[in-house]
């Protein structure tokens, strides 16, 4: 439903010049305040010869984005989108671009016919602007209208009138030519401000200030780029000129948000047919699995997404979302067996990194000892300004949950021990204070061959995982390359302990007497290599048949295995050299481009579930990251549907870029343009 009188004051200026004036003066004498539902023929009471070419340039709203699945009659039957296709003989499909459904009246309708008066006594329920056709047990009657006489007569009635306008034909060309180069206008002028919208939103910057009035104090990021752009712009610079002198709002914020709304929900559209994409934030003060489980089933409900299409979900490990009775991935399997769970890769590795850490005295007081050398400097200007006149780069603190962390703080530490520990002497030697000598003493004393050993050790260590982390958090990640990297990362962390460690214990032993430390004796323990086998023929198959019985209603069980046996002599065929190493989107992408799906149907289906089977939840918590710029404290009181069209404006600055608004910015133009009395 659209309503020209609330959308029609954006941008809120009307021409001022007299040329201008006169140009359109045929436009602005018909100008009437009206509302047009044009997916509602009951509501076009009088069609008069004006409101026809309204119609016929704004074309049939054929109701094509309604939720048919929720309208039902009596008889639990409803209307079917693929009725918006006729089906030809020869297997190819036509479009009715002159049907109607209309949501309200729950009713079809032929838009050629309910254009022009019907003569005759008896008229068809689709053409009658009253009733509509709903009968959907005999949809057939749909096909006797279209061969009827009345109806092409109409149709070639409608399409004329459409030519004519289209090439300013018709009676009132004069009209058309004004209402043509009034929307060129417009859409020129909205053009620029929805790049200035897009752009602030992008970079998550304010729209408002506390002022309407360009080229004032205070108008904000917004109106500032208007102006930057009216330097450059002949026509942009004439509208906002008289804009100044009306003195009226440039963009009221009740505008301001249809723009935002109407560019979200387009983004919003784009990304629901795409895989790892936000969509929304979401209001909640549930913490249970049971609560937040219901909050994420009514947003799917919402956005008409379907759970029983759902192969995968994904969380952190907490226990409200991971827990296996009561956690959200357990009350989401309770609906759909199917969506399988599984824990962020990135996390997981954080965690075994915690654990394992913590689970030892050892490396718990080794790094209780790093994060002391830190805050023993941090904590005092004084003392920190003595040690970073000697180091390179400053030492930095490490957090117990943040695994990454403690690479940062282990690194410049290793790599800077001398310098570090020769400040502590120095403070010693020269008494600063009692307290620091004291500390400083303390710290010392921590420094020995151990400490030393494991803090070569632990730098070794911690950039490996440093690097599977950030691997582990790319957008891209397919679970088969997060076991991959996890594999590899396991094989180095055991090569490293089986193969360096005599190593890193000789480096720790010169360092101790360069120091002048006294030696402290360490014992080594070596451990053999774990090996890794691969899987037969008869466990290749029963792996197979278990994976069909889970997903029965995605593939066939029998199809699968035989698929799985050929599968293999081809894929040896086509890449001999490397079929050990070919990742599945490698082999998804064999199948696409030598066109073997139609052969191998179910192997296709099973690559593409496991392709989207989330990884990681590292881009979900980086919304946040963005939440804290976009809902600053200068814009505390944003309502949610704002935000949410930002965030996603922002988050989804990709897409954002990759859309084309031409049908929006077309859609304002036309209303701007054209302000048409009924």
């Amino acid at each position: 439903m659209m309503e020209i009188s609330s959308i029609g004051p954006i941008l809120d200026i009307s021409e001022s010049n007299d040329n201008v004036e006169s140009r359109h003066s045929k436009i602005n004498s018909v100008t009437q305040q009206h509302t047009i539902d044009y997916n509602n023929p009951p509501s076009w009471i009088r069609i008069t010869d004006k409101m026809r070419i309204t119609l016929i340039l704004y074309g049939p709203d054929q109701g094509k984005d309604i939720d048919f699945r929720s309208i039902q009659t009596i008889d639990g039957r409803r209307f079917l989108p693929h009725w918006f296709k006729k089906h030809l003989p020869n297997s190819e499909t036509i479009d009715n671009n002159w049907l109607i459904y209309s949501k309200n009246k729950n009713a079809q309708f032929c838009f050629s016919c309910c254009l022009f008066e019907y003569r005759q006594t008896q008229i068809p329920l689709i053409a009658n602007r009253q009733e509509g056709f709903s009968d959907w047990k005999n949809i057939n009657r749909i096909e006797d209208h279209e061969t009827s006489p009345d109806y092409r007569k109409y149709f070639i009635q409608w399409k004329s009138l459409e030519a004519r306008l289209k090439n300013s034909q018709s009676i009132d060309k004069s009209l058309q030519n004004a209402i043509f180069l009034e929307k060129e206008r417009w859409h020129h002028i909205l053009r620029a401000n929805l790049n200035a919208i897009i752009f602030c939103n992008k970079n998550n910057l304010a729209l408002r200030g506390s002022t309407s009035e360009i080229g004032v104090q205070g108008s904000g990021v917004f109106l500032d780029i208007v102006e930057l752009l009216s330097k450059y712009d002949k026509t942009l610079e004439e509208h906002i000129s008289n804009h100044i002198k009306r003195s009226v709002n440039y963009l009221s914020p009740t505008i301001q948000n249809e723009f935002v709304n109407l560019l979200g929900q387009k983004v919003r559209n784009e990304i629901l047919s795409r895989i790892r994409n936000f969509i929304d934030f979401i209001i909640t003060e549930e913490k249970t699995g049971e609560g937040l489980a219901s909050d994420i089933m009514k947003k799917l409900q919402d956005d008409q997404l379907d759970i029983q299409d759902s192969r995968g979900q994904g969380y952190d490990n907490g226990a409200n979302m991971a827990g296996n009775y009561r956690g959200v991935q357990a009350r989401i399997q309770e609906k759909n067996n199917l969506a399988l769970y599984i824990p962020c890769a990135s996390y997981c590795l954080n965690l075994a990194g915690v654990h394992s850490a913590s689970n030892n005295v050892e490396m718990k007081h080794f790094f209780e000892t790093v994060e002391s050398i830190y805050k023993f400097f941090s904590r005092s200007t004084s003392r920190w300004t003595i040690l970073m006149k000697t180091l390179k780069v400053s030492l930095k603190g490490h957090s117990d949950t943040r695994w990454p962390s403690k690479s940062n703080a282990i690194k410049p530490l290793n790599t800077q021990i001398k310098e570090v520990y020769g400040v502590l002497q120095n403070m010693i030697a020269n008494s600063i204070n009692a307290d620091t000598t004291s500390s400083a003493q303390s710290l010392l004393k921590n420094i020995n061959l151990t400490f030393l050993f494991y803090l070569d050790v632990w730098n070794q260590i911690l950039s490996q995982v440093d690097r599977a982390t950030k691997a582990l958090q790319m957008k891209t990640l397919t679970l088969d390359k997060a076991a991959r990297l996890i594999r590899a990362l396991k094989n180095s962390l055991q090569e490293f302990r089986s193969t360096e460690f005599e190593e890193n214990f000789t480096r720790a032993s010169t360092l101790v007497t360069t120091l002048g430390i006294t030696n402290t004796a360490m014992r080594l323990k070596k451990k053999e290599k774990i090996g890794i086998y691969n899987m037969s023929t008869t466990e290749l198959k029963k792996a197979a048949m278990d994976l069909a019985m889970k997903y029965e209603k995605d593939i066939n069980g029998a199809e699968f295995i035989d698929e799985i046996s050929d599968f293999q002599h081809v894929v040896k065929s086509i890449i001999p050299d490397h079929i050990e190493s070919a990742t599945v989107l490698e082999l998804l992408q064999l199948i696409q481009d030598y066109n073997l799906k139609e052969s191998y149907p179910n192997i296709e289906i099973v690559f593409r579930i496991f392709l989207t089977m989330p990884v990681t939840a590292a881009t979900c918590e980086r919304s946040f990251s963005n939440l804290k710029l976009i809902k600053s404290y200068l814009r505390s009181t944003m309502g949610q549907e704002r935000l949410s069209n930002l965030a996603i404006l922002s988050i989804e600055n990709e897409v954002t870029r990759e859309i084309d608004f031409q049908e929006v910015i077309d859609k304002f133009a036309a209303i701007k343009s054209r302000k048409v009395k009924l």
